[in-house]
């Protein structure tokens, strides 16, 4: 007789209107013992305005199963930061019915939103209403800045803390902020993950020198300015060693465009590529040897993850960092990193791996080496894995 799932996950989140989002899930749908669904909205205004219109749903996910259902949903959102869903309520009640679920089947409602937002209290209401008290409510912290919040999310907070089972963190830096603000809960490391499909090393064509790059916005807040001065500074040394690739959108497009054209004359191989889709993205790291990821901490940002650099290191790519957010843990050894704002240290940083690259076969064993690792610790499948087990842990840590 076949074996019923044991764990029924509903996850929601707007991010879930674009494809790349949703792979987790689909590597968490392969598991034995698991219903999912996934709830988007119809469609989502970032931070820079752009409206985004959910992308269709591909299997296993289809519309009216009872295992890997997907619900598009309406949704109200005054600010980028509320996005309250019309008709999760009616999701839920129709994903968690009783007819469909077995009888030792354990509920969890994820609400990929911060505690102290009204996303995650509307959503913990229309849980709340379904008056099933098996079903186990989570959240995702991504702050990583200590902020005094108004009074009205202070509340929500303190209200969504003693009513939630855990909540995600990005990192370490996120977790001490939740305990900060007076969380005592479980916390359940989350890292963001790369497509493995997607980010693999392909097939390289050999090259003389090794390859810097960024990509990511161009922005004062990402480092932009030091990579420029540090690219100015070491044009001659570093013209005869190795080539430039830079990728991204932002204010500083025009700056980069013209400090590119300036190194050129001086003899750097260096271009600027502009803004790459999605699907440009992997051919663009497996040109990289080298990413540099020179972010700065800003009075109200500072990197919470990084994921190009989990995405290049996934090609085969070694990515450096500076000492802002979550870099250092993510870019994989401190011999990787500078001090953020320091054009000395990071031209220290980039000398050191450019003479490690410098042999193409020495370059080669290097890229499989990073692969390697990267799959182990970031690829959508372990993560995944890792994932269901962290779920499984809090139920049978209830269960004590």
């Amino acid at each position: 007789m076949k074996r019923e799932p044991h764990l029924a996950l509903f996850v929601v989140w707007q991010s879930l209107v674009v494809e790349s989002y949703r792979g987790f899930f689909v590597k968490m749908a392969a598991a034995a013992q698991l219903r999912i669904a996934l709830a988007a909205p119809s469609e989502f205004r970032e931070l820079a305005q752009q409206l985004v219109h959910c992308a269709p749903f591909n299997p296993p996910f289809r519309a009216d199963d009872t295992r890997y259902p997907w619900f598009i949903l309406r949704a109200w959102q005054p600010h980028v930061q509320v996005v309250v869903f019309r008709g999760l309520g009616k999701a839920l009640k129709a994903f968690f019915r009783r007819d469909i679920a077995a009888h030792a089947e354990r509920r969890i409602v994820l609400c990929m939103a911060e505690p102290y937002s009204v996303t995650a209290l509307a959503c913990w209401w229309s849980t709340w209403l379904l008056r099933d008290k098996s079903i186990a409510f989570i959240l995702f912290g991504l702050q990583n800045i200590v902020k005094d919040l108004p009074l009205p999310l202070r509340l929500i907070q303190s209200f969504m803390f003693s009513r939630c089972a855990a909540i995600l963190s990005l990192g370490r830096e996120q977790d001490a902020v939740l305990r900060h603000h007076g969380y005592r809960g479980k916390i359940i490391d989350f890292p963001l993950w790369f497509d493995a499909e997607r980010f693999n090393p392909g097939s390289l064509e050999a090259k003389t020198l090794p390859t810097l790059g960024y990509a990511g916005g161009l922005t004062a807040a990402k480092g932009l300015l030091d990579l420029l001065q540090c690219l100015d500074l070491n044009a001659a040394h570093w013209a005869p060693r190795c080539a430039v690739r830079i990728a991204g959108a932002g204010p500083l497009a025009a700056q980069i465009a013209d400090s590119c054209a300036d190194l050129r004359q001086r003899g750097l191989d260096i271009a600027f590529v502009g803004a790459l889709t999605a699907e440009q993205m992997p051919d663009f790291f497996r040109g990289v040897d080298l990413l540099i990821v020179p972010s700065r901490t800003m009075p109200h940002w500072k990197e919470q993850f990084g994921r190009v650099i989990v995405e290049a290191r996934a090609t085969g790519a070694v990515a450096i960092g500076s000492d802002s957010g979550e870099i250092p843990r993510v870019v994989g050894g401190t011999d990787r990193i500078f001090k953020e704002g320091d054009v000395s240290d990071m031209t220290r940083v980039i000398d050191l791996w450019l003479s490690r690259l410098q042999v193409a076969d020495h370059r080669a064993d290097l890229r499989r080496a990073e692969t390697a690792k990267a799959r182990a610790d970031f690829s959508d499948t372990a993560l995944a894995e890792r994932f269901a087990r962290h779920l499984q842990v809090l139920f049978d840590q209830d269960e004590v």
